[in-house]
């Protein structure tokens, strides 16, 4: 996976991917709700695996598991993309591996259910919201409602991106 890059970094490389000739794609990131609907994959648990995850599903810090489930591997670095089972969509490394940054600023969610229906974040803020966890964290933090966030200027050894396309009209 992209490790080490700043939100700024990735908007680089999207306008990049967006400038090609002839793309019938427009790239960008994908927003805090759209992830989690991506790592959801239709189910309902904590994880898009069930009711726990385990180091044989996913790369995070297997010495601190989720609730009182037994611990597993601690891998101690990243892993190559698709390494773990799929989710039931087909998309590889939902769960730990690296963070990765979402197009939204991080501010709480709205109130009522209605307005939480595909929400988009603020219009402005201090931090951008990163999902997923990483290989350096725990379990709980790759649960596909786990919010973190980091200042959109930082990079860290566990913090990456994953892309969103819509067709170009």
């Amino acid at each position: 996976p992209v490790e080490n890059v700043t939100f700024f970094d990735v908007l680089q490389f999207v306008a990049k991917l967006n400038d090609q000739p002839g793309a019938t794609l427009r790239y960008r990131l994908p927003t805090e709700a759209e992830w989690e609907f991506a790592c959801r994959a239709g189910t309902t648990g904590p994880f898009s695996t069930g009711e726990n995850l385990t180091t044989a599903q996913a790369n995070y810090r297997g010495a601190m598991p989720y609730a009182s489930f037994p611990a597993g591997e601690f891998r101690q670095r990243t892993t190559a993309v698709g390494a773990f089972p799929a989710n039931p969509w087909g998309l590889f490394d939902m769960h730990g591996n690296v963070w990765e940054w979402t197009a939204d600023w991080y501010g709480p969610y709205a109130e009522g259910d209605a307005a939480n229906i595909d929400p988009h974040g603020p219009a402005q803020g201090a931090k951008r919201v990163i999902r997923g966890g990483s290989w350096f964290f725990d379990a709980n933090s790759a649960r596909c409602g786990l919010r973190y966030t980091h200042s959109p200027q930082d990079k860290g050894f566990s913090l990456g991106f994953r892309l969103a396309a819509d067709r170009r009209r």
